[in-house]
């Protein structure tokens, strides 16, 4: 698959750092719940989301 010719570009410097086919094996939880809590503090999420409920 191709993308049409002026779409897709991707700057040197951010192709630099992207980690293409590389994915953790694990989750990490604290990480998971602060961005929970960062979406209900800009008010993406109405109330408290506890990331472990999830995990389980």
């Amino acid at each position: 698959m191709t993308l049409p010719k002026g779409q897709g570009h991707v700057e040197r410097r951010t192709a630099a750092i992207m980690s293409l086919c590389n994915y953790p094996l694990g989750v990490a939880p604290v990480r998971l719940q602060r961005v929970a809590d960062v979406m209900r503090q800009f008010g993406f999420l109405n109330s408290s989301f506890h990331i472990n409920q999830l995990l389980q």
